[in-house]
């Protein structure tokens, strides 16, 4: 080195420097940007099944298990836009949330959000129908077709429906419906048990959020016992097999279509010993697993042994899972309204704003969100909102289950009387 006019300290203490500033460069890159899909959404394989008699043993992971992506909604600012342009309409036209019945429901390519409607009198559905196409000019397109006594607006983007208005005529008109006092609002928080430092963000909220704990997560136990601190409801996210599946892994404990299903039942009742204080349960993936009711059945058998309610995240419009969980008698209800499919801010700006809309037409509402840290940051920026124009409450109230003595939620209700 002194051949080259060198100084060995020098040279030693550049390489340190350089060697410094890689490690902080890639950090700061794997912090500034979000990981690829795959690497996103494929965490350790599921475990071999246990021994007859030994529970399954926990993986040693430490890698967060993110949702599937859902490919088949429409962008949550434009659909935000057409509920606002709809009901902005319906009500010019002297239509109240009593005479609208709106249910968010599958269809083939994607959700449809569908609005039955009973006109007060002196509105005819064809005139209302054109000033609802008015409405959307921009937006979307609008398609009439006739049905008995009424008539039926379809909307759609880019050819997939988004929206189904059926307009009746005042003679045809039924008795107001019954809606809560306030709008309800279920929030589900998904994929917890990895990362503790999101619950307790949660948490400290003091909203009556629902935590959805993954099985055979490093933390689940510790957030159960931080969810009934709080008074907080409890589920199990139940992970099942996806469409892309090997390519994209449930993670550990997951429900496939391979499995006998005698199998599958031992391994929901694994699954649901990781979080023995769940009230319930919802599928974590499960775009291919969701539509197979042979397959559904033995999950929801044991759901009914023990007490349990599901709800369908609804992560294929395919799903049968509502119609299979009422079948065996458990109490079911769908999710509505994704918070974060697109974890934008903006977008789950947007999808809070269309829960909120839902809530007051529908009357209650169950919603799905995911610990990202955009997803957490909004909800505290929204909290005061949440509380001033709906009533947050857990999923059991939504389900009209019986709440747990265990749970104190705040705005807990009569629950007998709630229905979904």
């Amino acid at each position: 080195m002194a051949r080259y006019g060198l100084r060995p300290g020098l040279v030693i203490a550049g390489a340190l420097v350089a060697v410094l500033l890689g490690i902080l460069a890639g950090w700061a890159w794997d912090y500034l940007l979000p990981p690829p899909r795959e690497q996103r959404a494929s965490p350790a394989a599921p475990p071999a099944p246990a021994p007859p008699g030994r529970p399954a043993a926990a993986p040693p992971s430490q890698t967060p298990v993110y949702e599937e992506p859902v490919a088949h909604l429409p962008p949550s600012g434009v659909l935000q836009k057409i509920d606002e342009a709809l009901f902005t309409a319906l009500r010019q036209h002297g239509v109240s949330n009593r005479e609208m019945v709106v249910t968010v429901v599958n269809s083939p390519q994607s959700e449809l959000t569908r609005v039955e409607v009973h006109l007060p009198p002196g509105q005819a559905p064809e005139l209302v129908a054109r000033n609802l196409s008015a409405k959307l000019t921009g937006l979307a397109q609008t398609r009439r077709s006739p049905l008995p006594g009424g008539l039926r607006l379809a909307v759609l983007l880019a050819s997939c429906p988004t929206h189904q208005v059926d307009l009746y005529p005042y003679r045809l008109r039924p008795p107001p419906r019954q809606l809560p006092a306030r709008p309800q609002v279920a929030l589900i928080v998904d994929d917890l048990g990895y990362l503790m430092a999101p619950a307790r963000q949660l948490a400290a909220l003091e909203l009556p959020i629902t935590f959805s704990i993954l099985p055979y997560s490093p933390f689940g136990r510790q957030i159960a016992k931080l969810a009934a601190q709080k008074g907080l409801e409890v589920m199990v996210h139940l992970p099942m097999e996806p469409i892309t599946y090997p390519r994209l892994k449930p993670g550990p404990g997951a429900l496939l279509t391979t499995m006998a299903p005698r199998r599958i039942a031992s391994q929901t009742e694994r699954d649901l010993a990781c979080v023995p204080s769940a009230r319930g349960a919802n599928n974590h993936m499960g775009s291919r697993f969701t539509q197979k009711p042979a397959k559904l059945k033995p999950v929801m058998q044991v759901l009914k042994r023990k007490g349990l309610f599901f709800v369908d995240s609804v992560t294929s419009p395919r799903s049968r899972a509502m119609q299979v969980a009422r079948g065996q008698g458990v109490p079911t209800g769908r999710r509505h309204v994704f918070l974060d499919h697109d974890p934008t801010r903006p977008a789950i700006e947007a999808q809070i704003k269309r829960m909120l809309r839902l809530a007051h037409q529908k009357g209650r509402v169950i919603a799905i969100a995911h610990p990202h840290r955009t997803t957490l940051s909004v909800l505290k920026q929204y909290a005061q909102r949440l509380r001033r124009e709906v009533e947050l409450v857990p999923v059991s109230v939504i389900l009209g289950v019986k709440a747990a003595r265990s749970h104190r939620p705040a705005a807990a209700l009569d629950m007998g009387k709630a229905k979904p």
